[in-house]
């Protein structure tokens, strides 16, 4: 699976891996170094426990949801959900239920969704 966002990608391998590319603005590319400005190869995002299931860019921020059900962002704290302005440059767990199974990146804000047809939204207003 690809996602992508603004100047940035992300690839979910078959085996669950979470590769990044692109501009680093925000730390969005979950590398845990705000000093890389851009990686023009995929590079593993380390520091999320479980399969990847689905990722998702947005313009500043990068989402992945695992097979147990636990969403991940990095990028800008804002579009993130975690109530932080700042740079978040790994991957912060945000949520969890055993039911999550999508998400979308917009441009500033971020949705989830559960199996039950429930989406939780957060981000810019």
């Amino acid at each position: 699976m690809v996602s992508c966002g603004v100047n940035h990608s992300s690839i979910v391998t078959s085996s669950g891996q979470l590769f990044t590319m692109g501009s680093n603005k925000c730390g969005k590319l979950g590398l845990n170094d705000i000093n890389i400005v851009e990686t023009r190869e995929p590079n593993l995002v380390l520091g999320i426990q479980g399969q990847v299931i689905q990722a998702s860019c947005g313009e500043n921020h990068t989402l992945a949801i695992t097979q147990n059900g636990d969403v991940f962002a990095f990028g800008e704290g804002l579009c993130c959900g975690v109530g932080s302005l700042g740079p978040i440059t790994n991957p912060v767990r945000i949520a969890h239920h055993d039911r999550f199974i999508s998400s979308a990146a917009g441009s500033e804000h971020s949705l989830i969704l559960d199996s039950f047809g429930r989406v939780y939204g957060f981000g810019s207003n």
